[in-house]
């Protein structure tokens, strides 16, 4: 696309780097939280067995969405918990590219999932089957372009293949839910986080387009 001889990138590509943008703030956080556990005089006792950064006990999903949305917010037209479902329900991200009234539907929608992966590198039953849950009810969303964002931990050893992870919605999950939509994953990003035992984890985040077939 072009405006005026300038290059405009598609809404694959803007969320391409959207999704840099969003491991770069994790990735911040990260390395703030674990300066803080491991400059604390009760590293070697209270806090031994607590991960020292994005795998402490209690990060969950709306802590991921603000720690990212404060770094976010300097680069993009972003407003969290977005009335953007016809039902009430709560939408994590809206991302405006055009728009600066925030009262309108934004043209980028997105979800925030925490995943869990087999050795074998496909997703665990639950998480396949969580993931499809939310699909279903994105489909509902006025949102022009509908995107997830997964994030799991894993150990270092775990390798996570686009094409495999894509083979697996369309092998197991049931024709008529993707018969007309289906959730594609376009990209895997990750970054090493430490555990518990001061072991090295790693943070996984796969970018999933909802797409017409």
């Amino acid at each position: 696309m072009k405006v005026q001889d300038q290059e405009v990138p598609t809404i694959n590509e803007f969320m391409q780097a959207f999704f840099q943008d969003f491991k770069d703030a994790l990735v911040k956080w990260d390395l703030v939280i674990r300066d803080n556990f491991m400059s604390s005089d009760h590293k070697d006792t209270f806090y031994s067995n607590y991960g020292k950064g994005l795998d402490t006990w209690s990060i969950t999903e709306p802590i991921i969405k603000f720690l990212a949305y404060t770094e976010l917010c300097k680069v993009y037209k972003i407003r969290p918990e977005d009335h953007a479902y016809n039902d009430g329900r709560m939408l994590d991200y809206s991302v405006y590219i055009q728009s600066d009234d925030h009262d309108t539907i934004s043209e980028i929608g997105i979800e925030l999932k925490w995943g869990a992966f087999t050795r074998k590198g496909l997703q665990k039953s639950s998480s396949i089957r969580s993931l499809i849950n939310d699909f279903v009810k994105m489909k509902e969303l006025q949102n022009d372009h509908k995107y997830f964002i997964q994030h799991s931990i894993s150990s270092l050893e775990l390798e996570l293949q686009i094409e495999a992870l894509n083979n697996q919605i369309t092998d197991e999950v049931d024709g008529r839910l993707i018969r007309k939509w289906i959730p594609r994953l376009i990209d895997i990003k990750s970054f090493e986080i430490v555990g518990a035992m001061n072991e090295a984890k790693r943070f996984n985040l796969l970018l999933w387009s909802v797409e017409k077939r």
